[in-house]
């Protein structure tokens, strides 16, 4: 993965797991940081399979 956009990942995903440290129902921030992992996993392979 281009280092720029590994760097972006890693920040947008420190700040989601501060929003959602910030959140009150634990449903919500489990859903929602679930759905990050799952992407963020979707986008390592995604990228890493394209050829420059």
């Amino acid at each position: 993965m281009p280092e720029d956009l590994s760097d972006k990942l890693q920040d947008f995903e420190l700040m989601l797991e501060g929003f959602a440290a910030d959140m009150e129902e634990d449903q919500a921030k489990t859903r929602l940081l679930s759905y990050w992992y799952t992407l963020r996993g979707e986008l390592d392979k995604a990228v890493g399979s394209v050829k420059v």
